[in-house]
């Protein structure tokens, strides 16, 4: 069995080859993409499951963690068009760069890179089914996030299921790619995806506090997805658990363009009202399930290692 580190010093290599072009109109913002690209949380988990299944990784393993990695990174490209962001982890974005149509279309590129890798390479049918639902799951959930902003309504189960399908579905399928890479049983395979998901409700709910705490640097500023009319939990916490005055106080501010006074009365209250503390208190609560449900898998180095990313999924500070 390969060190984990070394699995992705190999993802890293190839995953920068994928982001090649003869093309010069391309060539520039590959180039970009790569330099500001994440810490690649996605590839481990692939790499981190085919161990916890297998003992080992493999070539198709590597393929799975390089076309998850590239999946993401055109919905990233995408998500920012849809945003309207010019930075992300404190870089600019293509859009900003160039515009939103060639950015449109550059997401397209590496979203069929992606498509173009796995087609290339032998692999099962249910690795090429995973892949394509996950592309499915995250085009509905962005949709149901738009909707879901302009209709003003604030339910926690609707805030999940955008959760499990915009940032859950990669999760899933990550862990579920990485069994899938080395002929895990069927058994494994969904043990292994409910983790993923586990993980992905997780990261979201970490990523989503980071914008009510403004001594946090996460590349994007404080109350950044209030602006965008993104309510998450913390703020869902607080509207459902308001008086009727105080719910209907909230709604007045959130249904008017957000400036600076209105993010600090909503960060506030979030803080106030018990939003912050019952964030984190789920998160640790998913965190529990996950590594709980890691621990029906066998003992091993592996194990251990994936039950620590777990925990630092709770601990990140950005």
């Amino acid at each position: 069995m390969i060190p984990i580190a070394d699995f992705i010093k190999e993802f890293e290599q190839v995953f920068k080859r994928s982001l090649q072009s003869d093309a010069s109109v391309l060539s520039h913002a590959l180039e970009h993409l790569q330099h500001s690209s994440g810490k690649h949380v996605r590839p481990i988990i692939v790499g981190l499951c085919a161990q916890l299944c297998a003992g080992q990784t493999n070539e198709r393993t590597l393929a799975a963690a390089l076309v998850i990695e590239l999946l993401h990174t055109a919905s990233l490209i995408h998500d920012d068009v849809i945003d309207w962001s010019d930075t992300r982890r404190g870089q600019p974005t293509l859009n900003a760069l160039y515009s939103n149509h060639q950015a449109v279309l550059m997401g397209d590129y590496v979203l069929s890179t992606a498509f173009l890798e796995i087609v290339s390479r032998e692999h099962n049918q249910e690795m090429l089914r995973v892949v394509a639902q996950a592309g499915r799951n995250l085009s509905i959930g962005e949709l149901m996030q738009l909707s879901l902003s302009k209709a003003h309504t604030y339910r926690e189960e609707d805030y999940y299921a955008v959760v499990d399908r915009k940032t859950g579905t990669l999760f899933e399928a990550s862990a579920k790619l990485g069994a899938l890479s080395v002929n895990a049983t069927d058994e494994e395979v969904e043990r292994c995806a409910r983790l993923g998901q586990l993980m992905g409700r997780a990261f979201q709910l970490q990523d989503d506090l980071f914008d009510y705490d403004k001594l946090q640097d996460v590349g994007k500023p404080t109350g950044h997805d209030l602006i965008e009319g993104k309510v998450s939990l913390p703020l869902l916490y607080v509207l459902n658990h308001a008086t009727p005055t105080e719910r209907d106080e909230i709604i007045s501010y959130l249904q008017q363009p957000i400036e600076a006074d209105s993010i600090d009365y909503l960060l506030r209250i979030a803080r106030e009202r018990g939003g912050i503390d019952y964030t984190e208190r789920q998160i640790q609560q998913i965190l529990r399930e996950a590594i709980d449900l890691l621990r029906s898998f066998a003992p091993s180095a592996t194990r251990e290692t994936l039950e620590r990313f777990i925990t630092l999924l709770g601990e990140r500070q950005k």
